[in-house]
Formats: C-alpha cells, sequence, structure tokens
C-alpha cells in the first residue's frame, strides 16, 4: 500500500476505534482479516468489522480474558501485564480499561506497518515476518505515527482519537479531502 493509503487506512479504523472505545467498547481482535475495503474508487474506504470479541468495558475488566490473534496483541496482553502501575493515573480499573484500548491501537499499528512492508520483505512464516515487519516500522511510509501505535508501554502509545488527530494535523489540505 502506498503512505496516502495507509494513511486512509489509519484515519478511517483509528476514527471507528476511537468511537467503539468513547462509547466504552474495547474491539480485542484488530487484524487485517477484520478490516474490510468497501470501496477503493474513487476513493478508498475502509471498515472495521467482526465484532465477536468485543466487550463493554465498563464491566469488571478483571474478567476480560485475553483473546484475539497473537500476533496482533501488545506485549502487555502477552505478558498478562494489564497495568504498568508506576505509570498508570488515576485508579486502577481505568488503567486496565486504557490498556485495552491501546492495545486496540498497537493492533491497529501493527496492520498498518504490514501494510507499508514491501512485498519482497515478507516471509513466510509467522516469525520471519514478525521480525521484518518489526525492522520495518522505523522507516515506515505513513512517518512517525506507527512507530508510536507499537511502543512497548501502552501508557507511552496514542489513543486512538490522538492517532486521527494527529494524522489530520500532518497531512495537506488535498489529503484530508480524501480521507472524508
Amino acid at each position: 500500500m502506498t503512505s496516502g493509503q495507509i494513511q486512509c487506512l489509519l484515519t478511517q479504523i483509528g476514527s471507528a476505534l476511537a468511537h467503539i472505545h468513547e462509547m466504552g467498547y474495547v474491539h480485542r481482535d484488530v487484524k487485517p482479516g477484520n478490516i474490510f475495503l468497501r470501496s477503493a474508487l474513487p476513493s478508498f474506504v475502509f471498515v472495521l468489522g467482526d465484532f465477536g470479541t468485543s466487550r463493554f468495558s465498563d464491566l469488571d475488566v478483571s474478567n476480560m480474558t485475553m483473546t484475539g490473534s497473537l500476533a496482533y496483541m501488545g506485549p502487555e496482553m502477552l505478558r498478562r501485564q494489564l497495568v504498568w502501575p508506576l505509570e498508570a493515573e488515576g485508579d486502577e480499573h481505568s488503567a486496565k480499561i486504557d490498556n485495552y484500548n491501546k492495545n486496540d491501537v498497537y493492533a491497529l499499528g501493527v496492520c498498518a506497518a504490514e501494510a507499508g512492508v514491501p512485498a519482497t520483505l515478507r516471509g513466510a512464516n509467522g516469525i520471519d515476518r514478525s521480525l521484518q515487519v518489526e525492522a520495518f516500522i522505523g522507516r515506515h511510509p505513513a512517518g512517525t505515527i506507527v512507530p508510536s501505535m507499537t511502543r512497548e508501554n501502552p501508557f507511552h502509545r496514542p489513543n486512538a482519537a490522538e492517532v486521527v488527530r494527529d494524522l489530520w494535523v500532518t497531512r495537506t489540505p488535498d489529503d484530508q479531502i480524501q480521507a472524508v
């Protein structure tokens, strides 16, 4: 995908995530297989689907199981470390909800990173692919937003609304019209 197409993907799916997070839900399975291309002409329209594993985040987060696709889970989820206590602001419940929301952001960042990897660099198996994606993130065509979305510590990642805002601010007026 081109830089513009990736920015379009990030803006549209980031907006969807910002909306569901604002409504109190967490998707929990953001991955390429759950991002659909509705239209390519005259401009790309991406849609987030498969809400089968989503949960209302205001419920008891201690009962939220780890779910989703391993390749798109944040490091904190893989370690089952749902709160980084020294950096969490507010109560522990809010910090855990924020962590789940930022796991959705991490997954979207990995999707964008993979979309920016040239086909010649894509490995056949998951381990090769993840190493190649990780190596490519620093020089991603969508700029610095993807590395910020895939930071190891979730409290150092932007939330979905910040991703969209940051992308919008860096676009030219012509790019903004194409993204709508």
